[in-house]
């Protein structure tokens, strides 16, 4: 009995050494497949975003480090907006998969840049929709 009860708070101690808040989930509305990027991300090969693709009418849960990642972003970020680029899937085909995804953000090779407050999240409970109507003015 005793040796369950270390295995069992060994399990629980690693278990909670880090957390993974998932809250942000963002559904794609357009009739293309994308790739998103919170602009802090530490995936920066196009390899990662075309195996982590938003298909059509389907929902992909971000995920930040720590319980607060999320919000620490937003308070971290300059203008205190979490920043979403979001890729047509096909434009990211067209360049070799290690890539590294800041250079096609500095060229402005992204479909939109979605900006949302952290009033704006909790409003429609960190759900957010993207539809090819959001075209960004580049």
């Amino acid at each position: 009995m005793k040796g369950n009860s270390v295995l069992i708070l060994f399990l629980f101690v690693l278990s909670s050494c880090e957390y993974w808040n998932d809250r942000l989930k963002i559904t794609n509305k357009s009739n293309f497949e994308i790739a998103t990027q919170p602009i802090d991300s530490s995936y920066n090969n196009i390899a990662y975003y075309l195996e982590n693709t938003i298909k059509p009418n389907a929902t992909f849960s971000e995920i930040q480090s720590g319980n607060d990642g999320w919000l620490n972003y937003i308070a971290n970020s300059p203008d205190h907006k979490l920043h979403i680029y979001v890729f047509n899937v096909d434009t990211l085909k067209k360049y070799p998969i290690n890539v590294n995804l800041r250079k096609l953000i500095t060229a402005k090779k992204y479909y939109t840049i979605m900006l949302f407050t952290e009033q704006e999240l909790e409003k429609t409970n960190w759900q957010v929709i993207f539809d090819s109507s959001m075209k960004s003015t580049q």
